[in-house]
């Protein structure tokens, strides 16, 4: 893309430590930027430049810029730094775009490495989303899993009963999740299940059931276990989804609202 200043794109630093990586964008005069604190990502922001007026604007930032001759240091006039020595800022290295996939180009290969991977911001804890195909080229499914604990109360019961899912560890193909029913009245867990998610297959398998897990195929069946102990302990988890689908669930912050 073409920018007012090339010189601009490349990792910037003030005296106070802060980082800035500009990067070129798809778009004349506008791209990401990163901000850094202590070697980790503070925030993920916007930069944009005004070729008529040569004004940098970065969020709610905004001031007149200028390069020097060698390209090594910016000055960014902005109205939040009140020294002038604060609104210089030192190059400290060149930001090269390596391996970029064009979309227009190679549209299958970006939608290939869009959906290898398990995707973060970097900036929010356990903000983890997926890219999932379909029978589509140009459009897919993408699943966000923000949290590591959803718990649900469960209306199908007259008895105060929840269901947890605790995600126990994802990789860009499977999610693996421990599930469990549980009740107020008791102190043990009615339902104990490990599942592991295929998002490629969409489909779920059960590990275990209530910390059993069932024998290979090919190895005779302990008298603990029947010989199809497999699809029973998958009964059970399509049964009891089945029963949530159809009675409800709801998070237990949202009860709480309504009953307050």
């Amino acid at each position: 893309s073409v920018i007012s200043n090339e010189a601009l794109i490349g990792s910037w630093q003030n005296d106070e430590g802060l980082k800035m990586d500009l990067m070129r964008g798809f778009k004349p005069n506008v791209g990401p930027v990163i901000y850094w604190e202590d070697e980790e990502v503070s925030e993920i922001q916007t930069w944009k430049v005004n070729p008529n007026s040569n004004e940098l604007e970065i969020y709610y930032e905004s001031g007149i810029y200028d390069i020097s001759s060698d390209g090594n240091q910016l000055y960014w006039n902005t109205a939040s730094w009140k020294d002038k020595e604060d609104l210089l800022w030192k190059k400290i290295d060149d930001i090269e775009s390596k391996n970029v996939i064009n979309i227009k180009k190679d549209p299958d290969a970006f939608v290939n490495i869009l959906t290898s991977a398990l995707w973060s911001s970097n900036v929010k804890k356990n903000d983890h989303k997926e890219f999932t195909k379909t029978f589509s080229s140009t459009s897919g499914i993408l699943s966000g899993f923000n949290k590591d604990k959803y718990s649900f109360d469960l209306l199908y019961s007259g008895k105060q009963n929840k269901a947890e899912f605790l995600i126990i560890s994802r990789t860009p193909h499977t999610l693996s999740v421990e599930a469990k029913l549980l009740s107020e009245d008791s102190a043990l867990i009615e339902i104990l299940l490990r599942i592991n998610i295929y998002f490629d297959a969409n489909l779920a398998e059960v590990i275990s059931y209530q910390q059993e897990q069932p024998v290979p195929f090919f190895i005779r069946s302990p008298f603990s276990q029947s010989e199809d102990e497999k699809f029973q302990q998958n009964k059970i988890l399509t049964e009891w989804l089945e029963n949530i689908f159809i009675h409800g669930a709801i998070e237990k912050k949202e009860i709480d609202f309504l009953n307050g």
